[in-house]
């Protein structure tokens, strides 16, 4: 397991409103059929932590990025290397 350190992840519409136990072995599974990548994100407003399988993107890919956050159903995503949420809208 590796933690990547660039790219503009993106999470999968398959996947969301994932936080509990087994709802994480349906992310791996999924993430283990496409990209190999599991992101997470503390959600503050309800206290739990959510799963997703993620796609990576290289970061010269931003409109692309974009446009497959779109057709997911994704409100961002997230450039790791700056850190940086951009939203999809």
């Amino acid at each position: 397991m590796t933690e990547p350190t660039e790219g503009i992840a993106v999470s999968y519409a398959a996947t969301q409103n994932s936080h509990s136990r087994d709802q994480l072995g349906k992310v791996v599974r999924h993430a283990l059929k496409h990209d190999c990548y599991v992101g997470g994100w503390l959600n503050t407003d309800n206290g739990l932590y959510y799963f997703d399988s993620t796609r990576l993107f290289p970061e010269d890919q931003l409109d692309e990025a974009l446009k497959f956050g779109r057709e997911n159903g994704q409100y961002s995503v997230f450039i790791l290397s700056s850190g940086v949420e951009v939203p999809v809208e």
